[in-house]
């Protein structure tokens, strides 16, 4: 068992203390403690620092790698916990990743140090990522997929090289492997190593790093490897990965990689149709739809959420690898944005396990790891969006979010306009748009599913100046079967997410309710964090629907951050986005 898969071994001492799993585990956890909780973790963490700036995962000094990771896993969690960027603890921890980025060999210590130092730079440190990027994009088992232990070491000529080949497959479709076993350190791959260096390769694109090819390999490895009871296992390689039994993380990271691949799928539609809809200038292409596919329907998808809805009945003691399960699940259920599982509130159930069992020094003390341990259980407290992008604005679900809207739209950290990339498909002339709106809202609502969907596109992206497509979509919420209402109201969202601010704020005190709630919706999706306010405002909305929605929207501004209904909590955060 190799070094860094320690680090995810099972924690008996925090089974003993948690008991077993019940119903009530998911009672409403007290936000009051949680920040204590938070608080007194950080100040443990805080006292545990290491000398020049590390932390400590068993043994040795910042030269060993494995506290090189320790100290990314770490510095994530802090930041996550509101630490400042300019705290003592956290610029020293980024000096001593920084320092060893050159002499790093191991997939999770490149993947936590990639994702630590985005996060910590804001993005500003792109040149270091790329190079990560490259070496772990190198490190892919081109055969089944998926990534084992050991990253190589690149010159500058082979870096070209690799970066060279990554563009080449830019765009690229129907992605396999050929599914053999084995791999270059003769271990070939397995799902948790394969998880951080996907979630990696996510947040080093934005930097130029053409990462479609690894993660749609990635993703036909999940999709591949995905056993009949609808989870993953750890896997070796697919040869012998069949042998071992599923288990709840490892099915959070292949619904991760799903989930990933999904976003990537929607840029390069999104890159065609903002690129003039051309990969060769000499060759036009007619315009390329975006996906409108809902993840949350995907077979693999409702096949590992039933799995997962499964484990969390057991007694956390079954659960291999608990306090790294959930981790994990609290980075499926952020990015799907999942409430519960078949009724199982997934964050209350976490959340009071961890305030049961955590120690009175403020860590979590398991196998001697403490440090590693806390990062989890902070990262988890603290709901952790390490795909803001995604999760933030992605239709993975009826009634959810665009991932390429929120991605375009603003940029929260340097507030400048992105390039529109989500374009009408057409436009139609004013004296048509009546009867055309008519036509296909009545083909609508006889129509099979797939018609359906292509009718909502058309009423969604047509671009009409009279507001009968818009209207269409009104009335087609109130005509529609129940079954189908939810359609048109992402529908209606996304149609109206198109106009002005002010417009928008102003739908939002009409009678009817629908167009409220699309209205809210909207602002979610337009990515304008000068809506924050008026959302605010609609927590405490007499309608549920609507205050659920203002509190999604919310999240979706914020890049996942999560205070509930409170309206206080939200706006102090505001305060913060304007001092910043």
């Amino acid at each position: 068992m190799r070094w860094l898969w320690l680090m995810f071994a099972a924690l008996p001492a925090l089974l003993i203390l948690a008991g077993p799993s019940s119903v009530g585990r998911t009672e409403e956890v007290d936000k009051d403690a949680i920040d204590k909780s938070v608080a007194a973790a950080v100040r443990f963490l805080r006292s545990n620092q290491a000398a020049p700036g590390f932390w400590v995962h068993r043994t040795g000094g910042p030269d060993q790698e494995w506290n090189i990771g320790a100290t990314a896993l770490v510095g994530l969690a802090l930041l996550e916990s509101d630490v400042p960027r300019d705290d003592k603890m956290i610029t020293e921890a980024a000096a001593i990743v920084r320092s060893a980025v050159p002499r790093l060999t191991k997939t999770y210590s490149i993947s936590l140090a990639t994702i630590f130092l985005d996060r910590y730079r804001h993005g500003k440190d792109p040149e270091l990522v790329r190079r990560m990027a490259v070496r772990l994009a190198a490190a892919q088992n081109q055969a089944d997929g998926g990534w084992s232990y050991d990253v190589p070491i690149l010159n500058a000529q082979q870096e070209a090289q690799w970066m060279a080949a990554l563009k080449r497959l830019r765009n690229v479709k129907n992605v396999q492997g050929s599914g053999q076993t084995g791999g270059g350190s003769g271990l070939g791959s397995d799902n948790s190593n394969t998880q951080f260096a996907v979630l990696a390769l996510w947040v080093a694109r934005v930097h130029d790093v053409p990462v479609d090819y690894p993660l749609l390999l990635a993703e036909w490895r999940f999709r591949k490897t995905q056993r009949e009871d609808g989870g993953w296992n750890y896997g070796m390689n697919i040869g012998v990965g069949g042998s071992q039994e599923s288990t709840p993380s490892m099915t959070c990271a292949g619904l991760l990689g799903l989930a990933i691949a999904y976003g990537t799928k929607r840029e390069q539609a999104a890159a065609l149709r903002a690129g003039g809809d051309t990969i060769d200038e000499s060759n036009p292409k007619p315009p390329m739809p975006l996906p409108r596919m809902d993840l949350d329907a995907d077979p693999a998808v409702m096949k590992a959420k039933a799995y997962i809805a499964h484990a969390l009945t057991k007694s956390p003691r079954d659960i291999p690898h608990f306090l790294y399960f959930l981790w994990s699940l609290e980075r499926v259920s952020v990015t799907y944005r999942w409430k519960d599982y078949n009724g199982i509130d997934w964050y209350n159930y976490g959340a009071n396990i961890l305030l049961r069992s955590q120690q009175q020094n403020g860590s979590w003390m398991i196998e001697e790891t403490p440090n590693i341990d806390t990062a989890f259980a902070l990262l988890f407290l603290r709901k952790a969006n390490l795909v803001g992008d995604i999760s933030g604005t992605a239709v993975l679900r009826s009634g959810t979010y665009d991932p390429l809207k929120a991605a375009t739209a603003q940029d929260p950290l340097s507030g400048t306009k992105k390039p529109a990339t989500n374009r009408p498909v057409r436009e139609i002339a004013p004296d048509k748009a009546e009867a055309e709106a008519k036509k296909l809202s009545g083909e609508f609502l006889i129509s099979r599913p797939q018609r359906q969907r292509e009718i909502l596109e058309i009423l969604q992206d047509t671009k009409d100046s009279t507001g009968n497509f818009t209207q269409a979509l009104i009335d087609l919420v109130a005509q529609a079967k129940d079954e189908h209402k939810e359609m048109v109201r992402r529908a209606l969202a996304e149609r109206l997410s198109r106009q002005t601010l002010a417009s928008l704020v102003k739908r939002l005190t009409e009678e009817d309710v629908e167009v409220r709630l699309a209205a809210v919706r909207a602002l979610g999706i337009k990515g304008d964090q000068k809506a924050m306010p008026e959302l605010v405002k609609l927590l405490t909305d007499s309608n549920d629907d609507i205050a659920e929605a203002a509190e999604e929207s919310l999240k979706a501004l914020s890049d996942g951050k999560d205070f509930g209904r409170n309206p206080q909590r939200w706006q102090e955060y505001i305060d913060k986005l304007r001092l910043r």
